[in-house]
Order: structure tokens, then sequence, then C-alpha cells
């Protein structure tokens, strides 16, 4: 009777295991029911249960299997007649209804994997590899929250933002010789072009690179602020992980994914760690740490300079605390070692532009117009414009992601309440240089607020002094947790409003297949007054014009290139948006598409003309 009780439980908590991994047809179900099934009765009669409770180890890799197993499951359902049945019911998109139930499954499949353990010798093995399970429980949240956050990810049809598709069209033209700034026009850094030349050598034709890339950045914040918070309170910080997810990337900061401040953010967080570690341990950063700030900021500097006030900031606390504790001569050599790892970063760069002969136009594209027309496009005027760019900054808090600002203030208040002046004073000073450098200059935008998350790390370090959650077990806290981040993103995320939509619903589609219709062999394309908006990337096109689409700042002559290009004719189709092209005789409209959907159902007109005279003249 003992035999069949068991036999009763090891069925049931393999039930939802069973449903993941379902196949669409009768007799494969039939099969792996049965599967199931014996499986069951094997265990539950010459298995041996183990007394001993679920560990953490047990817990993430019985959450991974069952990811594996929910990706199989979304992957054949999410676009059958069952799954549309139960999203009519529910009102919700297809994708979204079926990635709702994936969790729900995955969950309990998770607890009834872990029953299972009880019984397999594997239990010891699993309960040494501690730092591993880490790794792939950050590699898991990582990949969670990037690909139901970022419509970069296959989860969503086309991502019709106009700032990862430029730089992606910069990647792009970098594999075909395109020399950035000389050839193909940008304003960001370097560095950022170049990880999306590694994202269009994974796949040239699609943001699945792109999407990778963020999964690493994502992974690498994470990885620091987990050692953050494992300094002070040990493995439990693993289960606060998710919630520091859901505060970083899901609000309106994060946009539709892959921006210059999602790139930055691992770099600006091993800042934080190193000072946390520093200042906790009371001495300076060692000499591999410094050389390592060195490094990252170097990288900081060549994927968006305006992110650098914040290591004026860190290094001015230490230069504090070395003055304080007589210790100039080590701070000295920690400059030394940060100096050298910037110093290692210059290398690549310029010798890459010096062998493209385009080390002057680089520097003046990246560095002079950006600190002289940039401003220009969205600062305030008047005497007090600094002090309005500033308030400004605040507003863009408040409208972006205020639950990073309620946070780090929060922590500013643990600190002093816990003794830790220290720290505190670091995060504020570190936070206020970072600020004043971003949005001094007043023009911003709401993706700006986000390289200030890993500062909300510090609220998080007040929440783990919860009684309740250090009373809570920990091995199912973590699945738990994990699973109300991924049903936290697929009902809040402002992106999930695009997987009502196909990808032939987007304008960009029907002008791929316009484009294919026309026969003009390597056609090329201009965004006329607009960022690039997805054009290339749908159509396959590398540009050959220097200024294929418009940028957000007043640089005199950009205006009037892309006007030259259209009445010379020197471009085979053009793309515009709200305003159609002036009258000219050398472009006929050829679609009018509605596009760039919003939440409310709105959409923008987006125009396609096609040069009169097929004969190409560039």
């Amino acid at each position: 009777m003992e035999k069949i009780r068991r036999i009763i439980k090891i069925t049931a908590a393999e039930i939802p295991l069973m449903l993941l991994c379902l196949p669409k047809n009768k007799i494969g179900a039939v099969a792996v029911i049965l599967l199931f099934f014996a499986a069951g009765v094997l265990i539950g009669l010459y298995g041996k249960s183990s007394p001993e409770r679920s560990s953490v180890e047990e817990s993430v890799i019985a959450l991974f299997i069952s990811i594996c197993c929910g990706v199989l499951f979304y992957t054949q359902w999410q676009n059958t007649a069952r799954a549309a049945n139960f999203a009519v019911i529910f009102s919700i998109p297809t994708k979204q209804c079926c990635a709702i139930l994936t969790a729900i499954l995955c969950l309990t499949a998770c607890f009834g994997l872990m029953y299972l353990f009880r019984f397999f010798p594997v239990r010891k093995y699993i309960q040494t590899r501690q730092k591993t399970v880490e790794i792939l429980f950050l590699l898991m949240l990582a990949a969670g929250t990037i690909t139901l956050a970022s419509k970069c990810s296959p989860f969503y049809p086309f991502n019709d933002w106009v700032d990862p598709q430029t730089m992606f069209t910069l990647g792009k033209g970098m594999l075909r010789g395109r020399v950035p700034y000389r050839d193909l026009y940008e304003q960001k850094g370097p560095l950022l072009l170049a990880l999306h030349a590694l994202a269009a050598l994974i796949s040239f034709d699609s943001l699945l690179g792109v999407w990778l890339v963020e999964i690493a950045a994502c992974f690498g914040v994470f990885w620091f602020l987990y050692k953050i918070l494992k300094e002070r309170f040990g493995r439990r910080a693993l289960c606060m992980l998710p919630f520091l997810a859901v505060v970083i990337y899901l609000p309106r900061a994060f946009v539709a994914g892959d921006t210059a401040e999602e790139m930055s953010l691992p770099f600006i967080t091993y800042a934080l760690y190193v000072g946390v570690m520093s200042i906790l341990k009371k001495r300076l950063p060692k000499r591999k740490e410094a050389f390592l700030i060195g490094i990252t900021s170097g990288c900081v500097l060549w994927i968006k300079f305006s992110h650098l006030g914040f290591y004026a900031g860190w290094f001015l606390y230490f230069l504090i605390c070395a003055v304080k504790w007589k210790k100039t001569q080590e701070l000295l050599f920690d400059v030394r070692n940060i100096m050298c790892g910037v110093a290692l970063t210059f290398l690549p760069v310029f010798l890459y532009f010096a062998i493209n002969h385009a080390t002057g136009i680089f520097l003046e594209c990246y560095f002079l117009n950006n600190i002289r027309y940039y401003p220009a496009f969205g600062s305030a005027q008047g005497p007090f414009r600094y002090l309005i760019n500033l308030w400004r900054g605040l507003i863009r808090f408040k409208e972006s992601n205020v639950y990073v600002l309620i946070l780090f203030f929060i922590g500013l208040l643990w600190c002093y309440m816990r003794k830790a002046k220290d720290l505190g004073f670091f995060m504020l000073l570190t936070f206020l240089t970072g600020y004043l450098v971003i949005f001094f200059s007043g023009t911003s935008f709401p993706y700006y607020v986000m390289i200030f998350g890993s500062f909300s790390v510090s609220g998080i370090m007040w929440l783990m002094e919860i009684p309740a959650l250090k009373e809570r077990n920990l091995p199912n806290t973590i699945p738990i947790f994990f699973i109300l981040c991924i049903e936290a993103i697929l009902f809040l995320s402002p992106n999930l409003y695009v997987v009502r939509y196909n990808l032939e619903d987007f304008p960009q589609y029907k002008a791929k297949l316009l484009i294919e219709e026309s026969e003009i062999e390597n056609p090329s394309l201009l965004h006329y007054g607009l960022l690039d908006a997805g054009y290339n990337l749908m159509t396959g096109i590398v540009p050959q014009q220097r200024f294929f689409s418009f940028f957000n700042l007043k640089l005199p002559g950009m205006a009037e290139e892309q006007d030259r290009y259209i009445k010379e004719g020197t471009v085979d189709f053009v793309v515009t948006c709200h305003v159609p092209l002036y009258e000219t005789d050398n472009y006929e409209l050829i679609d009018t598409s509605p596009g760039d959907f919003t939440k409310d159902g709105s959409a923008s007109l987006f125009f396609l003309y096609k040069r009169t005279n097929t004969v190409t003249s560039r």
C-alpha cells in the first residue's frame, strides 16, 4: 500500500513535465504519457527516497529542465488553434496566453522535479556544483528577461524602433567594408557599432545576434549585482535578482531594447561592485581591479562618453579615502593601472581608423559633433537653462523608471540606519556625478534613465533585511520569484502590444516585396528625414550613402546632403514618415502603409518611393 501511494505521488509530480513534453500528434502524445507512467511506476517500486530537503542546486537544475521543456512547449503550441481559443477566452494575444500557460506549467514542473530528485543518487553531485548552478540561474534569468522585454528577441515579430535598426545597419556596413563615420554616419561610439558588427556576423538578416549580445550584457549586470548582494547576504541574494530584473528591464526606460545604456550598464555595475567590495573591506581597489576599471571605463568611453560621469564620482570617493587613510602612494599605483587599462582600449580603436585613414573624421563625428550639435537638439534656453535641464532629468526618472530612484533613496536611508555611511556616500557621489554629466546638456530621452538601474541594488539590501525573507525556504523561493518575474514582464512590459501583429503587418515587409518585384540589382534605399526604421534590415540592403538616414542632432549639411540625393536621383528607393516627399520628377509613390504601431493601436504613415528612371547614377 505504501508503494502504491508513492507511485501516485510520483506520477502526479510528473504530470506538469509530461504536459510540457507532449507533442501535437496523438500517437506521439500517447507514447509520451505511457513513457512517463512507466517511469513513475519504476521509480515508485525501486527508488529510495532521501529524507534530506531540496537544495538550492536542485531547485535551479529543476528550473532549468522545466524551462527547456517549456521553450519546446511554447514553440510548438504558440500558433495553434487551441492556443487561439484560450486567448479568446481571456481576451489576450495568443502568444501571450501561450507564454502564461507555459510559465505556470514550468513552475509546477519545477516543484515536481525537485520531489523526483529525492529518488536519484545524483543529488550529491548536483550539490557540489554551486558556482556552476549560480551561473546557470543568472543566465536563465538574463535570457528570460531579455527574450520577453526586448523587441530584438524571437518572441516579437519585428523591432521597428529606429535606434537598434540604425546601429545594426552600421554593423552590417562594417562587415561589407564600410567605415563608420566616414562612409556611413553615426553619432554613437565605435565599440557599440563593433558589437552590432558581431551581431550581424551571427545573423546578417535578423536581430538574433543583437538578442544574444543583449543577453550577455544582461548576464554581466546580474553577475555583479549578485556578487554585491552575496557579499553581505550569501546565496539568499539569488531570490531577489528576479525583482531587480523587473525593476531594471521592465519599465519604459528600457524602450524596445538595444540601447547604448543597456550595453554600458554591465561596465558601470562592475565599477559599483569594485567600489562596494573595497568599502566593505576598508581598502582601496586592488591593482588588478584598478586595471579592469581602466578597461571597463575605456569600453564605456567608446560606447557613449557621456556615461563617464559615474567614474568621476567613483574616483573622487577613493581620492578622499586615500587622503584620509594616508594611502596616496597606493592610489597613484591604482591611477597608473587605470590609465594602462584605458590605453589598452585605445589601441584597437585608433588602429582600426588609422588603417582606414579615418582617424580625423572619427574624432570629429564622435566627439566634436556630439559636443557641438547634440545639446542644441533639446536643451532649455535662457540663463537658468542648466538648472532646467537637471530638473528635466528628474522628470525623466518619473516618466521612465521612478522605481530605481525610490529604491536608491531607500538604500541611502538603509545605509544611514545601518551605520554604513561610507557606502551611502559612495553610492550618492557616484550617482550624482553621473546624473550631472548625463542631464546637464539638456537633451534627454526615456532610455537615458536605464544607465542608473544598478543603483537600485542599495534598496534591495534593505529588502533583504526583512525578517519574512530570511525565514523563507530558499529552494522553493527561487523558482517562485523567477516565474513571478516572467509573469510580471508578460503582463506589464510596454512592448507586449507588438505580439498582436504578424511580420506581414509591418510596412517594412511590404517594402521588401515591392523592392524584390522591381528586380533592381543591388538596390539602394534612403530614409529621408528619419532614422533607420528597419527597411534596410528587412530588405537586406547595406546603404551606400553616408547620410542614409537622419540623426538627432543639428548637424550642418546633413539635410542638404539628403536633398541632393533626391534631386540627383542617387538612390533607388526613398522612405519618408508622416509627411510625403516633396514634388519631384525623379520618384513616384508606390506604397503608403501604417507602421510604428503604438500600444493604443495608432500608427504613423510610411511612404515608399521608387525612382522613375531605373538606370543607376551613382
